[in-house]
Protein backbone atom coordinates (compact mmCIF):
# COMPACT_ATOMS: atom_id res chain seq x y z
CA UNK A 1 0.00 0.00 0.00
CA UNK A 2 1.28 3.67 -0.90
CA UNK A 3 1.77 5.83 2.05
CA UNK A 4 3.03 9.63 2.61
CA UNK A 5 5.55 10.69 5.08
CA UNK A 6 5.70 13.26 7.29
CA UNK A 7 7.75 14.36 10.35
CA UNK A 8 5.80 13.08 13.85
CA UNK A 9 6.17 16.74 16.00
CA UNK A 10 4.59 15.34 19.13
CA UNK A 11 7.36 12.21 19.10
CA UNK A 12 9.79 14.34 18.07
CA UNK A 13 9.48 17.81 18.77
CA UNK A 14 11.18 20.20 16.00
CA UNK A 15 11.10 23.45 14.23
CA UNK A 16 8.15 24.30 12.05
CA UNK A 17 8.17 25.47 8.56
CA UNK A 18 7.00 29.19 8.32
CA UNK A 19 7.50 29.82 4.70
CA UNK A 20 7.03 27.42 1.66
CA UNK A 21 9.30 27.48 -1.05
CA UNK A 22 7.61 28.98 -3.82
CA UNK A 23 7.03 32.15 -1.35
CA UNK A 24 10.59 32.54 -2.58
CA UNK A 25 10.39 32.28 -5.96
CA UNK A 26 8.05 31.81 -8.93
CA UNK A 27 7.99 28.19 -8.74
CA UNK A 28 5.39 25.58 -8.14
CA UNK A 29 6.64 22.96 -6.10
CA UNK A 30 3.67 20.70 -6.18
CA UNK A 31 2.02 20.82 -9.72
CA UNK A 32 4.47 17.75 -10.55
CA UNK A 33 5.60 20.16 -14.08
CA UNK A 34 9.50 20.60 -14.25
CA UNK A 35 10.74 24.15 -12.78
CA UNK A 36 12.16 26.36 -15.70
CA UNK A 37 16.08 27.23 -15.51
CA UNK A 38 16.37 30.15 -13.03
CA UNK A 39 13.16 30.07 -11.28
CA UNK A 40 14.81 29.17 -7.84
CA UNK A 41 17.29 30.67 -6.21
CA UNK A 42 20.42 29.08 -5.25
CA UNK A 43 20.20 27.84 -2.54
CA UNK A 44 16.75 28.39 -1.51
CA UNK A 45 16.31 30.44 2.17
CA UNK A 46 13.41 28.69 3.83
CA UNK A 47 11.95 30.52 6.85
CA UNK A 48 11.73 28.41 10.00
CA UNK A 49 9.07 29.63 12.48
CA UNK A 50 10.86 30.67 16.15
CA UNK A 51 10.47 27.87 18.73
CA UNK A 52 7.90 28.87 21.45
CA UNK A 53 9.03 26.65 24.27
CA UNK A 54 5.37 26.46 25.72
CA UNK A 55 4.26 24.20 22.71
CA UNK A 56 5.15 20.94 22.96
CA UNK A 57 5.73 20.13 19.71
CA UNK A 58 8.40 22.67 18.82
CA UNK A 59 12.39 22.44 19.63
CA UNK A 60 15.43 23.01 18.39
CA UNK A 61 15.73 20.35 16.09
CA UNK A 62 15.39 20.83 12.09
CA UNK A 63 13.77 17.63 10.93
CA UNK A 64 14.40 15.28 7.88
CA UNK A 65 11.13 16.50 5.98
CA UNK A 66 8.91 19.13 5.38
CA UNK A 67 5.61 18.20 3.40
CA UNK A 68 2.99 20.52 3.54
CA UNK A 69 2.93 22.84 0.55
CA UNK A 70 6.19 21.57 -0.91
CA UNK A 71 8.42 18.74 -0.39
CA UNK A 72 11.62 19.68 1.68
CA UNK A 73 14.25 16.69 2.28
CA UNK A 74 17.36 16.66 4.14
CA UNK A 75 20.25 16.27 2.25
CA UNK A 76 20.63 12.25 3.91
CA UNK A 77 16.65 11.44 3.21
CA UNK A 78 16.88 12.96 -0.03
CA UNK A 79 20.14 10.69 -0.88
CA UNK A 80 18.66 7.61 0.29
CA UNK A 81 16.06 8.02 -1.55
CA UNK A 82 17.41 8.85 -4.97
CA UNK A 83 19.82 6.07 -4.43
CA UNK A 84 16.87 3.39 -4.07
CA UNK A 85 16.21 4.54 -7.56
CA UNK A 86 13.62 7.32 -7.79
CA UNK A 87 14.64 9.49 -10.74
CA UNK A 88 11.68 11.78 -11.08
CA UNK A 89 12.88 14.47 -8.58
CA UNK A 90 14.34 17.88 -9.18
CA UNK A 91 16.25 18.96 -6.17
CA UNK A 92 17.01 22.72 -5.22
CA UNK A 93 19.74 23.22 -2.22
CA UNK A 94 18.00 25.00 0.31
CA UNK A 95 18.75 26.74 3.37
CA UNK A 96 16.51 26.51 6.39
CA UNK A 97 16.64 30.09 8.31
CA UNK A 98 15.58 30.67 12.44
CA UNK A 99 13.57 33.98 11.62
CA UNK A 100 14.26 34.95 15.30
CA UNK A 101 18.01 33.92 15.67
CA UNK A 102 19.13 34.06 11.82
CA UNK A 103 20.39 30.46 12.32
CA UNK A 104 21.23 29.08 9.26
CA UNK A 105 20.55 25.01 8.33
CA UNK A 106 22.51 23.35 5.45
CA UNK A 107 21.72 20.22 3.85
CA UNK A 108 18.44 20.91 2.60
CA UNK A 109 16.83 20.20 -0.70
CA UNK A 110 13.53 21.77 -1.84
CA UNK A 111 12.57 18.97 -4.37
CA UNK A 112 10.08 19.07 -6.88
CA UNK A 113 8.53 15.75 -7.70
CA UNK A 114 8.03 15.74 -11.35
CA UNK A 115 4.81 14.01 -12.94
CA UNK A 116 1.08 13.28 -11.59
CA UNK A 117 -0.40 9.96 -11.79
CA UNK A 118 -4.64 9.69 -11.91
CA UNK A 119 -3.95 6.75 -9.07
CA UNK A 120 -7.18 7.14 -7.03
CA UNK A 121 -10.06 4.35 -6.80
CA UNK A 122 -12.77 7.22 -7.41
CA UNK A 123 -15.39 3.81 -6.91
CA UNK A 124 -13.68 3.10 -3.31
CA UNK A 125 -12.95 6.55 -2.39
CA UNK A 126 -14.93 9.20 -0.37
CA UNK A 127 -14.38 12.71 -1.82
CA UNK A 128 -16.69 15.91 -3.00
CA UNK A 129 -15.94 17.07 -6.55
CA UNK A 130 -14.38 21.08 -7.05
CA UNK A 131 -15.74 22.35 -10.18
CA UNK A 132 -13.34 21.87 -13.08
CA UNK A 133 -13.43 18.05 -12.39
CA UNK A 134 -11.56 15.23 -10.58
CA UNK A 135 -7.90 16.61 -10.68
CA UNK A 136 -5.49 18.47 -8.70
CA UNK A 137 -7.83 19.59 -5.89
CA UNK A 138 -10.62 16.77 -5.16
CA UNK A 139 -11.84 16.92 -1.86
CA UNK A 140 -11.25 13.33 -0.28
CA UNK A 141 -13.16 12.28 3.04
CA UNK A 142 -11.16 8.81 2.64
CA UNK A 143 -8.97 8.06 -0.14
CA UNK A 144 -8.37 4.63 -1.77
CA UNK A 145 -5.20 4.35 -3.79
CA UNK A 146 -5.99 2.06 -6.95
CA UNK A 147 -1.94 0.29 -7.10
CA UNK A 148 -2.41 -1.01 -10.78
CA UNK A 149 -2.95 2.63 -11.76
CA UNK A 150 -0.01 3.64 -9.77
CA UNK A 151 1.91 1.70 -12.27
CA UNK A 152 4.60 0.55 -9.66
CA UNK A 153 5.67 4.35 -9.36
CA UNK A 154 8.31 4.43 -6.54
CA UNK A 155 7.27 8.12 -5.64
CA UNK A 156 4.47 10.27 -7.10
CA UNK A 157 1.87 12.92 -6.62
CA UNK A 158 -2.03 11.74 -7.24
CA UNK A 159 -3.05 13.64 -10.28
CA UNK A 160 -6.51 13.98 -8.37
CA UNK A 161 -5.40 15.76 -5.43
CA UNK A 162 -1.60 16.59 -5.53
CA UNK A 163 -1.17 18.34 -2.27
CA UNK A 164 0.95 14.90 -0.62
CA UNK A 165 3.58 12.73 -2.09
CA UNK A 166 2.92 8.80 -2.29
CA UNK A 167 5.91 6.12 -1.67
CA UNK A 168 5.67 2.92 -3.37
CA UNK A 169 6.32 0.00 0.05
CA UNK A 170 9.65 -0.89 -0.98
CA UNK A 171 10.79 2.68 -0.71
CA UNK A 172 8.96 3.29 2.58
CA UNK A 173 10.83 -0.19 3.78
CA UNK A 174 14.36 1.38 2.78
CA UNK A 175 13.55 4.80 4.40
CA UNK A 176 12.98 2.73 7.14
CA UNK A 177 15.52 0.61 7.22
CA UNK A 178 17.70 3.58 6.48
CA UNK A 179 17.20 4.66 10.36
CA UNK A 180 15.09 8.32 10.40
CA UNK A 181 13.93 8.83 13.70
CA UNK A 182 10.79 11.58 13.48
CA UNK A 183 9.87 10.31 9.83
CA UNK A 184 6.71 8.32 9.82
CA UNK A 185 4.70 6.96 7.00
CA UNK A 186 0.59 7.19 6.72
CA UNK A 187 -1.76 5.11 4.87
CA UNK A 188 -4.31 7.10 2.87
CA UNK A 189 -7.07 6.00 5.24
CA UNK A 190 -4.94 8.24 7.86
CA UNK A 191 -4.36 10.76 5.63
CA UNK A 192 -7.96 11.99 5.25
Amino acid sequence: MYQTMSWNYLEFPAHFMGGWPQERCDADFTGGARLAAGKVPDPLEIDLDPVEPYVEEMGPAVPDVFDISGLVLSERLYRTIVNFGVDNLDAYPAVMVDTETKERFTGYYAVNVVGVIAAADMEQSVYTVQPGGPVIDVAFDQLVIDDAKARGALMFRLAESTKNVWLHPTLVKHIQAAGFPGLQFSNPSDVF
